[in-house]
């Protein structure tokens, strides 16, 4: 009898032996679903990886406005413009970032063109010029608009205008330059090779 219970002694419990299967179990299943999310996120990007579309679209002479393209998803979306052959003009409120950006786009080996100027959607005076150079290099025609910049302030922020920053920002001033650029976006029509509009 001693020897028995020493030996159900070292097993365990019926309930701890139980748990402990439960957990390998789990284990198991944890690590199978981690390789098959990895497995299906890998396959995902490699048929949305883009080698379908990067030369499906050639935007040679067409001219595109991007707020806020000096970094982040702007940055990539201009990249992205100029490499197809766009002429793509940015806007941007910092002076560094607008330096680095042009100085990166001069040399990257792409044959579109880029214009960075100064651009702070906050200043109804800022959006106007901005419009107005933007006029002046498109000399009659703009294909596309992407209002990309937008601003999250962790504290309230007053324009000199009395206005609230970020609202001036992501509402006010995006809604100023596309009516600014509306007459010259449908005057030209879409940067689409099909002809649709600009949107």
């Amino acid at each position: 009898m001693r020897p028995a219970a020493a030996k159900r002694s070292s097993r365990g419990s019926p309930t701890r032996v139980a748990w402990g299967r439960a957990q390998h179990t789990l284990a198991v299943f944890s690590g199978t679903g981690a390789v098959l999310f990895c497995g299906g996120a890998l396959y995902f990007r490699r048929k949305t990886a883009a080698p379908q579309w990067q030369h499906q679209y050639r935007l040679e002479g067409k001219k595109i406005v991007v707020t806020g393209g000096t970094s982040g998803i702007g940055k990539a979306c201009v990249r992205q413009l100029k490499r197809h052959g766009a002429h793509v003009i940015v806007g941007g409120r910092d002076v560094e970032r607008r330096d680095r950006l042009a100085a990166e786009l001069a040399s990257d080996g792409t044959h579109g063109k880029v214009d960075v100027l100064p651009l702070d959607l906050a200043d109804a005076s800022s959006v106007a010029a901005f419009a107005a150079r933007v006029d002046s290099l498109c000399a009659g025609s703009l294909h596309g608009l992407i209002n990309n910049a937008a601003v999250i302030e962790c504290e309230q922020q007053m324009t000199a205008a009395g206005i609230d920053r970020t609202f001036a920002t992501n509402v006010l001033g995006p809604f100023q330059l596309t009516n600014c650029l509306l007459p010259l976006l449908l005057k030209t029509g879409g940067a689409g090779e099909d002809g649709q509009h600009a949107r």
